[in-house]
């Protein structure tokens, strides 16, 4: 992991602590990677998730296309906590036209 994201995290872990728990998960670990649900082509990236007796709900990161940065990780929080953010759902799209006999049912309807 890069010194800049590891400065990045770094304020907001401390002013977090007790509340979210900060991890970092090389890359080479792909079975880590695929549990969380990112891939190569996500990172550098990073993840809320959420562990109770319903399963495990994952949140990406919010400004993703920026990169990790102190202000994203702290945008990110700020909606999980404000409960502004959806779970990344691996699911396909809500079809646009599903009123046919047969319905299609992805996961982010359910969500």
């Amino acid at each position: 992991m890069s010194k800049e994201i590891t400065d990045a995290a770094k304020p907001v872990a401390e002013t977090t602590r007790g509340e979210y728990l900060f991890v970092t998960i090389d890359k080479s670990d792909s079975r880590v990677m695929e549990y969380f649900g990112v891939t190569e082509k996500d990172l550098p990236t990073a993840r809320i998730v959420e562990m109770n007796e319903s399963g495990m709900k994952k949140f990406k990161l919010v400004g993703a296309t920026t990169g990790v940065t102190t202000e994203s990780l702290q945008a990110t929080i700020k909606g999980h906590t404000n409960k502004e953010l959806k779970p990344d759902l691996k699911s396909e799209e809500i079809p646009e036209k599903n009123d046919d006999p047969v319905k299609i049912i992805v996961g982010k309807k359910l969500s």
